[in-house]
């Protein structure tokens, strides 16, 4: 009897530190890879010239009923409202520092059907809130809220709804924050678990993770792709990680070491063989539309992006999309 209770207690014990090795082999080394051909389908978008607009460098792009919203942080008025023809309805939110105004439009969003979200990209943890019928019919909108993270938070990344946010710290090892319009944090999600991490580095490699963020329309996820290396993780917003995976070219940080990263060396540690991976993603209803580039950084082929790549909220590869022309940038039309 005491031998097979002997017996039963090591098969115990194995098994445990079996299931402990395994679940830390998947969760930091382990890391699902996929390719273009493991998509389900793929199609070729023949792309063909409508009009001609003015614009700096498009940060961002939004179809929103019937119109187009186009973001070019250069320009005196840094959003453009056109219509499907390419005419513009209006020019606005003006650059500068005073009320109303940004330094850097970066990227807008609208979280709700009336409200627009705008973020400052030279001060990341500051955005304005406009109604949309102001941003339309006025050149110089009044927000009916301004919001700044509080210190030691370093960007914004993407509304959630309109009482919640998700954000980075560049100065932590946790990848993401939930926080409400408050700026209290409602949930950490996700942590770096490099093994040479400390608070002289932490901010380098932070930054070169650097990533944008989609929600899905339902708010309940929510989905990081990377721009420096080709990684795509899903999280529920408490925070389960539902997928992650690295394609399609398995691009690496090369000479990347956490002990050896300083001021000088960050972006060096991205240049020469490595690659730009994700450019930008939208989202349609359960699938997520992303702008791949795959070339080299330091190429001015950074503005070149001929591949869209489609998931649907839990990770499948759905489609391929190969573009006949280079793009910087991309806005899906829902109603049509």
């Amino acid at each position: 009897m005491k031998t097979k209770g002997l017996i039963l207690f090591i098969l115990i014990l194995s098994i445990f530190f079996s299931c402990q090795k395994a679940g830390k082999k998947d969760t930091e080394n382990s890391i699902k890879t996929f390719t273009i051909s493991d998509f389900k389908s793929s199609d070729t978008l023949q792309l063909k010239f409508v009009d001609s607009l003015d614009i700096n460098l498009c940060n961002d792009m939004r179809f929103n009923d019937s119109l187009l919203y186009f973001v070019d942080p250069y320009a005196n008025y840094q959003l453009i409202i056109t219509d499907t023809t390419g005419k513009i309805v209006r020019r606005t939110i003006r650059k500068g520092q005073g009320p109303g105004e940004m330094t850097y439009l970066f990227y807008i969003n609208f979280v709700t059907d009336s409200l627009l979200y705008a973020y400052d990209g030279y001060q990341f943890n500051y955005f304005l809130i406009f109604k949309k019928s102001d941003i339309i019919k006025k050149s110089n909108p009044k927000p009916i809220k301004s919001l700044t993270l509080g210190q030691g938070f370093s960007a914004i990344k993407c509304m959630i709804d309109d009482s919640k946010f998700i954000s980075v710290n560049l100065h932590t090892k946790d990848k993401f924050y939930i926080q409400d319009t408050s700026f209290r944090i409602l949930r950490k999600i996700g942590q770096f678990n490099f093994k040479n991490i400390n608070e002289n580095n932490i901010y380098y490699i932070n930054t070169a993770y650097d990533n944008t963020i989609a929600v899905s329309p339902d708010k309940r996820k929510f989905a990081a792709f990377y721009t420096y290396l080709d990684l795509i993780e899903i999280y529920d917003t408490t925070g389960n990680l539902i997928f992650r995976a690295k394609g399609p070219d398995n691009i690496k940080l090369y000479d990347f070491n956490p002990s050896k990263v300083t001021s000088s060396t960050a972006y060096a540690t991205t240049e020469k063989k490595s690659k730009w991976a994700y450019k930008t993603v939208k989202t349609y209803k359960k699938y997520i539309f992303a702008l791949y580039n795959g070339n080299f950084v330091g190429d001015t082929a950074y503005f070149k992006c001929k591949k869209i790549l489609v998931f649907d909220w839990n990770g499948n590869l759905i489609k391929y999309f190969y573009l006949t022309e280079p793009i910087v940038n991309f806005a899906i039309d829902a109603k049509n």
